[in-house]
């Protein structure tokens, strides 16, 4: 949604000079951090990085994962239905045993009554071995690779932009993916304690979507 001039890589460019460095933007809308390493290696390793940025979002634990309770839809569909209080009974004692299985609390702290579906979604997703190993394995991929082919990486962690400064739910969730990253041996930029200075409003594309802003790049 915005010009090309005003995107993340475009704004780099103009920031580094073009003379050394090339700056190439492999973003791809949607993507998990696990669909992000593969593009690296099948399309992104032919140029060779000297550097490679990856972008994180909370959104990129959202890796698909079966489970004993069902394929990776329905373990989905389950597990949300069961933090947010409607799971019937007996699928209800089914994900009790499947979270004492994974070593999680049956109610986490993170789990407020007033948190969104999606916000949910989000801890679960950072919290739950089956979903957070994957992750760690992309990482470990991603480490091997810059070792195999000699580039460095860094991590910039993007906060959600649409969630209020003044009681924002995911600061634990960053320091989480922060510690992650560095036992990766990876740089991190979190720019959380830099975006919450400045109005919500003005980070976001067009001021509402959770989506980077001209501004925020």
């Amino acid at each position: 949604g915005l010009p090309l001039e005003h995107t993340m890589g475009h704004q780099l460019t103009s920031l580094i000079g073009g003379s050394r460095w090339e700056v190439l933007s492999l973003g791809v809308p949607a993507y998990n951090t696990i669909d992000e390493v593969t593009f690296l290696e099948e399309r992104g390793l032919k140029y060779e990085p000297d550097l490679v940025v990856l972008m994180y979002h909370p959104n990129d634990a959202g890796v698909p994962a079966p489970s004993e309770l069902g394929d990776a839809a329905t373990t989905e569909r389950i597990l949300t239905d069961y933090y947010e209080g409607k799971a019937p009974a007996d699928e209800r004692a089914r994900v009790e045993t499947f979270l004492r299985d994974q070593r999680q609390p049956l109610a986490p702290a993170w789990n407020a009554p007033d948190l969104p579906a999606r916000d949910r979604g989000y801890w679960f997703h950072h919290t739950l071995p089956l979903y957070w190993s994957k992750v760690q394995a992309a990482l470990d991929h991603l480490a091997a690779l810059g070792h195999e082919h000699h580039f460095a990486v860094t991590v910039a962690i993007l906060p959600e932009l649409d969630r209020p400064w003044d009681h924002h739910p995911f600061v634990p969730l960053y320091a989480k993916v922060h510690d992650e990253m560095q036992r990766h041996g990876f740089d991190v930029i979190d720019l959380y304690p830099l975006f919450r200075r400045y109005p919500n409003a003005d980070l976001m594309l067009w001021g509402y979507d959770g989506h980077t802003s001209a501004y925020a790049n």
